[in-house]
């Protein structure tokens, strides 16, 4: 997760492609459209600190999970979130599978101590 943060925040558009797994529904346009849509994103928006709030190891599923918490900024907007992040290993790396994001603002202050509990019980009461 820290890995791809960086990538975030240095521009690299062709680490965040390696390591995003095969079905990811951004995959699905294809390569050269999953690029053209990471390099707008890196126009647009500036990162400014992550923190891993908890993780929990690969199940019976294969899928690892990863909660975290990311600063993020469109000019002078906050667009700061957290995240669930689903990573299935590929035999030779994580892949980057899937995630569920919430507004750091919907959270109103609370991600301290969150954990991947506590993040789907809010996910399940928002729906």
């Amino acid at each position: 997760m820290r890995s791809r943060y960086s990538a975030f925040v240095r521009g690299d558009a062709e680490y965040l492609l390696r390591t995003t797994h095969p079905d990811h529904a951004d995959r699905e346009a294809g390569d050269a459209a999953m690029l053209r849509s990471l390099r707008e994103t890196f126009r647009l928006y500036r990162y400014e600190g992550l923190r891993v709030l908890d993780r929990r190891p690969a199940g019976s599923d294969g899928l690892a999970e990863v909660l975290f918490y990311a600063r993020v900024w469109e000019g002078t907007r906050d667009r700061s979130f957290v995240e669930r992040s689903y990573f299935d290993h590929d035999g030779t790396g994580w892949r980057y599978l899937a995630g569920d994001l919430v507004p750091a603002a919907a959270l109103r202050g609370r991600v301290e101590g969150l954990t991947l509990d506590a993040f789907a019980r809010a996910l399940e009461a928002a729906r």
